[in-house]
């Protein structure tokens, strides 16, 4: 039962759903706005959002997809921007996506109010064309319009105030810099401006989860792991804070940096895991030497250059940084106003009015994990929807489980309710695979070794390919065990027991 479908967009979400789709022998046509691959990941001259020195805060084997994995040879590491496009130019090139691709071409329109879905697109040469489709995967991802916030009074600034996405294109030194948002990206524009200017401030409304680039020599999510998954919430959020409390209260073994960390965590209201985890700790080492300066309080009003800020105190300022992050931007859609919260879609991907005409591939974005693994889970589930071979969910079971899955991402994430993309890596690559049918749990059983690995090691992508549509298990099994685990025996030992009062805690509530 072979589709004619549209994918919209050829980054990281697009490239594997192209991929999976043509997998399942559906015939697939991917419209690209620019000329080359990449989406986010290419440098703002070519149309994407990366700047010239990002280097990535998620490692290799988390953002390569499981059906095109690492050399084996290769250790964790981050790729820069640059070497992730190479990775995505060898997949496109291994796959053969490439002659389904039509580049330079805009969509213009979605119309789902026909019978099947009719697609207007235009060239590079202003060329219209219209086509319908059995069914269209909008990929053009979170990233596609930034988000600038309005300051009151902002008419009235006389420096410039710019997005995060654009900060490499000027000159800073000499100048009064205020930085907005403390993100992932927001980590580094800080750094890298405080190297030019004596004067940088940076304001956030709450203090952020920071996990550092490396953890026992490791990249940092190579401790992303099922018992740390296991722990749950309440579980983790203890354990980081009662760490931090710890080595502060011996802190002369620790190094300033280390310190300033700990401190970051132990002075936080509310939970570790209530938010985005910010997976760069590079700003720290700046706070430390006093080359940033970091405010927790919010702007209220701009006049000229002063900047005045909720706590009462101003300052004057030649630039704001917005560090803020990214909309929606489906305006080229009919159905818009159905697409806005992404939490009303069964696994942020499919409305249950649109489902057999449309679904959203790239609105999943873990605390934990890469946003490429996810997509892929999805592209997975929807190439198989298409094809016939998994059932489309009854009306009224699709709206019970995203009412569900909202209540408890809402809960999980009460600190950032307007990130709506959020989702908890581990429960949702879990019931991502229970969908596809590609749980690895008859396969662990057999073999003691990656039941370990399975436990204590990566949440890999790469356990959902060991046996279910599309596996390689034996190529799986040999990158699996070729990584080490991360973690000490001493935080496997408490992660566990947190692990096992959890697991308790829940079978006690369920009685109750």
């Amino acid at each position: 039962m072979n589709k004619d479908v549209c994918v919209i967009g050829a980054g990281i979400s697009g490239l594997c759903t192209l991929k999976e789709l043509l997998e399942q022998n559906h015939n697939v046509t991917c419209y690209e706005a620019a000329h080359t691959i990449g989406g986010a990941f290419k440098t703002a001259c070519e149309g994407g959002k990366a700047y010239r020195t990002m280097q990535l805060t998620i490692s290799n084997y988390f953002m390569a997809y499981s059906s095109f994995p690492p050399r084996i040879v290769e250790n964790r590491c981050y790729w820069s921007a640059q070497e992730y496009i190479n990775y995505l130019n060898e997949y496109t090139c291994y796959f053969k996506l490439t002659e389904h691709i039509k580049f330079n071409h805009q969509v213009i329109n979605i119309n789902t109010e026909t019978e099947l879905p009719t697609i207007t697109v235009q060239n590079d040469s202003g060329v219209m064309e219209t086509r319908v489709f059995d069914y269209v995967v909008i990929c053009s991802g979170a990233n596609a319009s930034e988000y600038i916030p309005e300051f009151n009074g902002q008419e009235n600034y006389t420096g410039q105030i710019i997005h995060s996405s654009m900060f490499d294109q000027y000159n800073y030194q000499g100048k009064r810099v205020l930085c907005i948002g403390l993100g992932e990206t927001g980590s580094d524009v800080c750094h890298l401006i405080a190297q030019q200017t004596d004067s940088c401030t940076v304001a956030v409304r709450n203090l952020p989860s920071v996990v550092r680039r490396y953890a026992h020599n490791h990249t940092n999510d190579a401790l992303t792991t099922k018992i740390l998954g296991a722990a749950g919430k309440a579980g983790v959020d203890w354990f980081m804070k009662y760490q931090a409390a710890i080595k502060l209260k011996f802190s002369k073994k620790y190094s300033k940096k280390e310190r300033c960390y700990f401190k970051l965590i132990k002075d936080q209201k509310g939970g570790f895991s209530d938010r985005f985890l910010t997976k760069n700790d590079v700003f720290i080492e700046d706070i430390v030497s006093g080359k940033l300066t970091m405010k927790q309080s919010e702007i209220i009003n701009i006049d000229g250059n002063v900047v005045t800020f909720c706590d009462g105190t101003t300052d004057c300022f030649d630039f704001i940084v917005c560090n803020t992050g990214y909309k929606n931007n489906f305006s080229f859609i009919d159905c818009n106003h159905l697409l806005s919260n992404v939490r009303d879609l069964f696994k942020h991907m499919l409305h249950p009015q649109l489902q057999t005409k449309l679904a959203l591939i790239g609105w999943a974005r873990p605390t934990q994990g890469g946003v490429p693994v996810m997509s892929e889970m999805q592209a997975r589930y929807l190439a198989l929807l298409l094809a016939g071979k998994k059932p489309w969910l009854m009306l009224q079971q699709l709206n019970s489980r995203i009412e569900q899955d909202r209540l408890y991402e809402e809960s999980f994430f009460k600190k950032n309710i307007l990130l709506k993309s959020l989702v908890d890596y581990h429960q949702y690559m879990r019931e991502m695979a229970g969908l596809i049918g590609c749980q690895p749990n008859h396969q662990l059983l057999k073999r003691p070794g990656l039941l370990l690995k399975y436990w204590y090691g990566s949440h890999l992508s790469y356990f959902y390919r060991l046996q279910g549509p599309g596996a390689q298990p034996e190529k799986m099994k040999a990158i699996i065990n070729a990584l080490p685990v991360a973690q000490t025996w001493r935080r496997s030992v408490v992660l566990s027991l947190i692990a096992i009062i959890n697991s308790i805690r829940k079978k006690l509530v369920l009685k109750g």
